[in-house]
């Protein structure tokens, strides 16, 4: 090859370098090009998200429960949740002792119900949505109830690498207590890692981080997190929660997410252990 074959084969070579990298989609990687890419990037990747999560339809876990105070004491709990479509949420107590046997029908992020078997009694619990902890942790009923980001929040993609994309998400809603949450989004396993609650005032507030990923599903394969960690920093408190078993497809009826069930219902189920 001569000196001149050479040169004209190093200019082909930029000049097919250069249509690769004006096919790449702006954005892709790195800051988005424009505010426009920014936000129909931030609410495709919050729609896959919410897409993968509710696939999972029904699903039943035991837990363990540690909640750090600020003192550094540690308080344990065990409990069986059953989680089923958007809102459906009943958990019982396993342990401690002396809370062995109570359940907790959670209806939507307002209003749950719970059954103390000391008493036989149901009381009815409305609730603020956003902030107030849920029996002394740092889980709020809007974390316990929240399938889908999208229909709350708008979105709007921050920066992406590799398989990791940080979000904006803004309330849709008016007169909010939350100004805004910064999501790091695992596209690999279409999930949030981390969630950074800001209150109305901007100041960070509470923070929800995922780790330990499993595959989980039996007809939908999906991915679940066996350890997440919710750290309030107004009260200096934190609550783990540590999946000992995940169960999917159980077929339990709808009737067991009823106050009428509550204390009554054998909903330990069979289905797909993970």
């Amino acid at each position: 090859m001569t000196r001149a074959d050479a040169g004209r084969c190093a200019f082909a070579l930029m000049g097919s370098l250069v249509l690769v990298l004006a096919a790449r989609p702006a954005g892709a990687e790195g800051e988005p090009a424009n505010e426009a890419e920014a936000i129909r990037r931030g609410e495709e990747i919050v729609a896959q998200i919410d897409a993968a999560q509710s696939a999972l339809g029904e699903r039943m876990m035991v837990v363990r429960m540690r909640l750090v105070e600020a003192s550094g004491q540690v308080r344990e709990r065990r409990v069986r949740t059953l989680l089923k479509g958007e809102s459906k949420r009943l958990i019982r107590f396993l342990a401690p002792a002396d809370q062995r046997g109570l359940e907790v029908l959670v209806e939507s992020p307002e209003l749950m119900y719970v059954y103390t078997p000391d008493s036989g009694r149901i009381r009815r619990l409305g609730m603020h949505f956003e902030q107030q902890g849920f029996l002394g942790s740092d889980i709020t009923t809007d974390d316990l109830t929240r399938t889908r980001m999208g229909p709350v929040y708008t979105a709007r993609l921050l920066s992406q690498r590799g398989d990791e994309a940080t979000i904006e998400l803004r309330p849709r809603a008016k007169g909010s207590d939350l100004s805004k949450v910064v999501a790091v989004a695992n596209l690999r396993y279409r999930l949030f890692q981390t969630l950074d609650y800001y209150d109305d005032k901007g100041q960070r507030w509470k923070r929800r981080s995922s780790t330990n990923f499993v595959e989980t599903g039996m007809s939908k394969r999906t991915w679940w997190p066996k350890s997440v960690m919710y750290v309030d920093f107004k009260r200096n408190h934190a609550t783990e929660l540590l999946v000992e078993e995940f169960h999917t497809e159980l077929g339990v009826p709808d009737s067991v997410f009823s106050v009428r069930s509550l204390g009554k219902a054998d909903w330990t189920g069979g289905g797909g252990k993970h």
